[in-house]
């Protein structure tokens, strides 16, 4: 599987400080076993796996927690990776091999996933090495997804931090609190104005960005 891991050839080797817990979130047992069987190869990243019921996102023993989350068999896959990233929690998506598609996989790391792995024979190897890779701080994703995505997030940081660039000044503030995360009506409660008003706002930004969605504005920090 063409991935990159990092950071790098150190991995195969280098001991995990604080091993994580690994939570699964799957509604199929032969997938919660065969993923929990790839987990425990290196049991120097993972020492503790439990199946993850609900949206909770616990703390374990005070290790670190990753989920990894099963999209084919979860159909709320989207809302639960949603939450575990606002806890600061790492997420790592099991998708289909047969399902696999490019702009999906952009769409995955704009959600702010930390891996991505396909259910093949190869899933005792792929899924400790992503887990290591994500456990040291890296992404795990197929190299033509992840190269797409540092283009796009590289056009995305031109464009904000162009001199002309045509906001106007509540739109920059707005701009600010969207690149945080933070709801539209999180927004209208700190500026006093309505919901309706912030998506005005909103989609006056996303045009002149000339972008699709507020996750791509997350993925963007000024210098």
């Amino acid at each position: 599987m063409e991935s990159q891991g990092c950071p790098g050839s150190k991995t195969d080797v280098m001991a995990i400080d604080s091993p994580f817990a690994c939570m699964i979130h799957t509604n199929h047992p032969i997938a919660y076993s065969a993923i929990a069987r790839a987990v425990s190869q290196d049991q120097s990243v993972c020492k503790l796996v439990k199946p993850c019921l609900n949206a909770s996102v616990p703390e374990i023993d005070g290790r670190s927690c990753v989920l990894i989350l099963d999209t084919c068999s979860v159909s709320s896959w989207e809302t639960l990776a949603r939450k575990w990233q606002s806890d600061g929690k790492k997420t790592i998506l099991r998708v289909s091999p047969d399902a696999r598609d490019h702009g999906e996989e952009l769409k995955m790391l704009y959600l702010g996933v930390a891996g991505i792995v396909t259910f093949d024979d190869n899933l005792d190897v792929s899924l400790p090495k992503a887990l290591r890779g994500v456990a040291e701080g890296g992404l795990w994703i197929r190299r033509g997804v992840l190269n797409e995505y540092v283009k796009q997030t590289s056009l995305l940081l031109e464009r904000f931090n162009a001199p002309d660039q045509p906001f106007t000044a509540r739109e920059q503030q707005i701009v600010d609190f969207l690149r945080q995360g933070f709801s539209n009506r999180q927004i209208a409660t700190a500026f006093s104005i309505s919901e309706r008003t912030v998506k005005f706002h909103v989609s006056n930004i996303l045009n002149k960005s000339q972008i699709s969605n507020r996750r791509q504005l997350q993925t963007t920090r000024r210098p």
